[in-house]
């Protein structure tokens, strides 16, 4: 996992080789399970992605936690678990380490939400880019 987080967190910096940055998102509230959850499913896809033998186009796979850097600390359980877990949160990827409306102008951004499945008000003109919803129920009764 560890390898996989320094080299989500090296793409961030070198987005502009990439046509497509697969970006899976937990919600607003980021706690425990929605940072897990995004870190897994990430994890998961790059992993597939990987092992294709087939060469397939230049994508980046990031998990991003969809709080400032600076509120991490303030999310005791996951710093407790990642800490036990020996997960540096320095290779971490926060809401404003990357820059989703520039990869939402040029037509890369493919936003995965895990453990929430509408964007929060803020986010919602990014809408158009979400390709895959993980975690709650969408249908109504």
């Amino acid at each position: 996992m560890e390898a996989f987080l320094k080299h989500s967190k090296d793409c961030v910096g070198n987005l502009s080789q990439f046509t497509e940055v697969h970006v899976v998102l937990g919600n607003e509230a980021c706690d425990l399970d929605s940072m897990v959850s995004s870190l897994v499913y990430a994890f998961s896809i790059y992993e597939k992605t990987r092992l294709l033998s087939v060469p397939v186009k230049p994508t980046a796979v990031i998990p991003v936690f969809n709080i400032p850097k600076a509120d991490f600390c303030l999310r005791t359980e996951a710093v407790f678990l990642f800490k036990r877990f020996q997960l540096d949160p320095h290779y971490f990827t926060f809401i404003e380490d990357v820059n989703l409306q520039n990869l939402l102008d040029t037509k890369r951004l493919q936003l995965i939400l895990v453990d929430h499945n509408i964007l929060a008000q803020t986010q919602r003109h990014m809408d158009v880019a979400v390709i895959e919803i993980l975690g709650r129920c969408t249908c109504k009764k």
